[in-house]
């Protein structure tokens, strides 16, 4: 490795390590690429004002206990669970990207820094199912560079 990639290694190495793994796996990576935490970690409360909804009603939509839980989870005090992030899917035509960011956000990073970990793992192996992984890998990489690609639109 050359000083200058070895400088970049080691100061994106705790920052963004799939960072790191798009660079080695030559696919090019904008430069603001990495968690994006927005500033409105759900959508919960504008869909269901935008639909002219009741906490009550989203909440028997939903199947909750009450409308105390769409309350939480609007005001981002609860996580949703995953009944919840897909019920609004069904129920709003909306993404789980794009009904939960933050969320979506957050778990996308935990997945890239679990994948460069494995990728790093399997780094020299030259078994089938060794290729087969980083294929996997490099196709999960290229998705979340789209995706970080469509938000700058």
């Amino acid at each position: 490795m050359t000083v200058a990639v070895l400088a970049i290694f080691r100061f994106y190495h705790h920052k963004a390590p799939w960072l790191i793994m798009a660079m080695f796996v030559g696919r090019h990576v904008p430069t603001d690429i990495g968690p994006m935490h927005h500033k409105i970690p759900s959508y919960i409360l504008t869909h269901r004002k935008r639909w002219a909804l009741t906490q009550k009603e989203l909440a028997r939509l939903f199947g909750a206990k009450s409308e105390t839980q769409v309350s939480r989870w609007e005001r981002s005090i609860r996580k949703p669970t995953l009944h919840v992030v897909l019920a609004s899917q069904v129920i709003f035509g909306e993404t789980p990207e794009d009904m939960f960011p933050k969320l979506y956000s957050e778990v996308e990073e935990r997945v890239m820094q679990q994948a460069h970990k494995l990728y790093t793992s399997l780094a020299g192996s030259t078994s089938k199912a060794s290729k087969r992984k980083l294929e996997l890998l490099d196709d999960v990489l290229r998705r979340a560079i789209g995706r970080s690609n469509d938000h700058e639109v």
